[in-house]
């Protein structure tokens, strides 16, 4: 749809979809706060670089920075933050961003939009999903209000995180437990009283009376672990790998320091088939492999032995240890009413690859079913599955979520998926039931892919796209007839295959669409529904890729700078950016994103058909003035060798603003809210520089100046 030049102004909230493609010349008004409508509820985890899971409202809340309103009455309001950094995908894979603002609003309906995967998204109407166009081959940023069955959304396929082995936290409860290594604790005694003199100088220093520092120096009594290690802090002394520590009263156990995959499957095996009691662990299996691997993994990490035992009605192990109760009511383990109550311990979730396969391993084998071809979960807790999600979304495992009643569920199917989780999960321990199971499974079975593992692209784009790499793919061994001829879809693997072997002569946008099957996936749409009522909704903004990974099943959320859009999409030849009194911040974000947008149309980068004017709030009010009006030149000189002219001007408020400043101090009349008189011819001879032209001069020429300008009145004020 087109813009009628004869139209001076449209107004209406951020929802644009009227302006693309972008008319060849007319005029567009843009009010509306910034970050305005594209949000999600308060309770949407949002994962972060380190792999853990926050919500937004959490992460709204925890900011130190002050709000600023953005109306008068209090509905909406944003926090400039820094440090956040977030998992975000640049359209060819899923990296690592920093965050700039977090947004607070309210909203009168959000879209729940369901997939085939079992994800549920509700978001705001004007909430940008990212859509796989099959005509194009492109990933298209679409409203969520467009969004309808059949469609199929980019979701994450592997998360790649940089994160190193998760400490255990030993300065909390466990920090009463009492440690066996009185050597290495003199030892720090020692260093400490050369450095400050006198004991009592070392019991000041590490918080301790003097009376229990000497019995600690004398070994007549063992030092608590918060002593210990504050002692090895102060003295630069390394803590040993495991320390040999016991309660008050009760057996001692060896601790490990750090997370390691012993003890991250553990976790998983009493996560899934185990119990805390008061003083004691309980393990309930009867199946003999698993209840030996239980106890290698005790004697492995803590140094202990289980008891073979019957519980009622089940065979399994009583470990009756108060300081390993203690470690994983640390960890998070509930006390109570395990199955509902259940989560992936956050540190499992900020740990490397390793850890995280180890901890599948064991809470899979413990609760995991295999039949058909389908690894199933069931579960109680939601958080557990979903957490379960993020855990299989860091190893690039595939996977389908249920709800049925009560009960959440999680399933793995297909043979691509299925290897990858053997690989990586159960290689290791080919005794334990369940791997032998899938191991069997795989030796005897076909199947090539999952339904999923597509990427849904239309013959006609097909048969286009690899018209001359034909000969490549021949000799590489690839039939492209049931593609382009059947219609039958391109799986991932041999998408990926085909730019391999003849990357050179096919189209650079499938090629890159190749590159990000690595990263994420297509998830068909099954229903999309509307609620109506009246919601709190938070936004996080992320400057670079205006998108982030969230949900309580992870998928691609979004955010947007709408003018940045327009400058993308539209179907203007050249683009000028007027930054007018913009906070450097902004001004910066322009100058880091643009570079980074691609032309959809030459497959190059935005900014080589893109002019940058920035006046920064801090310039002259004069210099504010100007750069309207030096971008309206430098638009027109364009315009008349023939191009269409996108010119954003952002903000004409400010500009507005430093009008009424100039005329303040030339001492003129004012008029209405402190602005000059002519105000109104002001903006009317910016605006009817736009339009489209016949060119005076040879060759014969149209060319088009499109003028979009950004209200953004102080408070949301739109009065103004």
């Amino acid at each position: 749809r087109r813009l009628d030049p004869e139209v001076p102004l449209i107004t209406g909230q951020r929802v644009l979809d009227t302006l693309f493609p972008m008319a060849k010349g007319g005029t567009g008004c843009i009010p509306g706060a910034f970050g305005t409508g594209k949000c999600v509820p308060p309770d949407t985890p949002i994962l972060l670089h380190d792999g853990a899971l926050v919500t937004i409202k959490e992460l709204y809340d925890a900011v130190p920075a002050e709000e600023q309103f953005l109306d008068g009455e209090g509905r909406e309001a944003v926090k400039e933050v820094r440090g956040i950094r977030v998992i975000g995908f640049d359209g060819l894979r899923l990296r690592e961003f920093e965050a700039s603002h977090l947004y607070r609003g309210r909203s009168d309906r959000l879209v729940r939009i369901e997939t085939s995967s079992g994800r549920v998204l509700r978001v705001t109407p004007a909430h940008r999903l990212l859509r796989l166009n099959p005509e194009t081959g492109a990933i298209e940023e679409v409203p969520a209000a467009l969004i309808g069955p059949g469609d199929h959304l980019v979701m994450p396929r592997k998360i790649e995180l940089h994160t190193d082995y998760q400490p255990l936290n030993l300065d909390g409860p466990l920090g009463n437990l009492r440690v066996e290594d009185k050597e290495r604790m003199r030892r720090a005694l020692q260093v400490l009283r050369e450095r400050h003199g006198t004991l009592r100088r070392v019991a000041e220093e590490l918080g301790l009376s003097y009376d229990v520092l000497i019995g600690y120096w004398r070994g007549r009594n063992l030092p608590t672990l918060s002593a210990y290690l504050k002692a090895m802090r102060e003295a630069g002394i390394e803590v040993p790998d495991r320390l040999t520590v016991r309660p008050r009263k009760g057996r001692p156990i060896k601790l490990p320091t750090v997370i390691d995959e012993a003890l991250a499957e553990l976790l998983g095996l009493l996560l899934s088939d185990g119990m805390v009691t008061g003083r004691s662990v309980r393990f309930f299996n009867s199946d003999e492999a698993l209840i030996a691997r239980f106890q290698r993994l005790l004697r492995e990490t803590f140094g202990i032995e289980g008891v073979r035992t019957r519980f009622r009605t089940v065979d399994g192990v009583l470990v009756n240890s108060r300081a390993l109760v203690m470690l994983l009511a640390s960890l998070g383990f509930p006390s109570r009413k395990k199955s509902r109550n259940a989560i992936v311990p956050p540190a499992i979730l900020r740990s490397p690859e390793s850890v995280v396969a180890s901890f599948l391993r064991g809470y899979l084998s413990g609760d995991g079913h295999f039949s058909k071809g389908v690894l199933e979960v069931t579960s109680a807790s939601r958080a557990m599955v979903g957490g379960l999600a993020y855990l299989l979304a860091r190893l690039g495992v595939l996977f389908t979520v249920s709800e049925k009643g009560r009960y959440s569920r999680l399933f793995v199917t297909g043979i691509r998926e299925l290897k990858r989780l053997y690989e990586l999960v159960f290689s290791e321990t080919p005794e334990l039931p369940l791997s032998e199971t899938v191991r069997r499974y795989l030796e005897t079975t076909r199947e090539n892919r999952t339904a999923r593992d597509v990427v849904p692209l239309s013959p006609e784009f097909l048969r286009e796209a690899l018209a001359s790499a034909m000969g490549e793919l021949r000799k590489g061994g690839i039939n492209v007839h049931n593609y382009v001829a059947l219609g039958e879809n391109v799986s991932s693997a041999m998408l990926s295959r085909m730019a391999a072997v003849a990357g050179a002569q096919l189209p650079a946008q499938l090629v890159a669409l190749a590159e990000a099957t690595k990263s994420v996936f297509f998830d068909e749409v099954e229903s999309v529904s509307v609620i109506e009522g009246d919601f709190e909704v938070y936004d996080l903004t992320v400057p670079a890729v205006h998108n982030f990974v969230g949900g309580e099943v992870p998928a691609i959320l979004h955010n947007t700078v709408t003018l940045h859009q327009l400058a993308k999409w539209s179907d203007a030849k050249v683009i000028l950016h007027i930054g007018c009194g913009e906070r450097g911040n902004e001004e910066a974000e322009v100058l880091t994103e643009f570079p980074h947008l691609t032309d959809p149309y030459t497959g190059r980068p935005l900014m080589e058909r893109t002019v940058l004017i920035a006046n920064t709030s801090n310039m002259p009010v004069a210099a504010r003035e100007a750069s309207i009006y030096t971008g309206a030149a430098i638009a027109e000189f364009y315009r008349d060798m023939g191009y269409d002219v996108l010119l954003v001007a952002d903000s004409t408020s400010r500009w507005a603003e430093a009008l009424r400043e100039i005329s303040g101090r030339l001492e003129e009349m004012p008029a209405e809210e402190g602005y000059p008189s002519y105000l109104a011819s002001r903006l009317a001879e910016f605006y009817e520089r736009a339009g489209r032209v016949e060119v005076i001069g040879k060759p014969e020429r149209i060319g088009s100046l499109t003028i979009v300008g950004a209200v953004s009145p102080p408070g949301g004020d739109f009065t103004e």
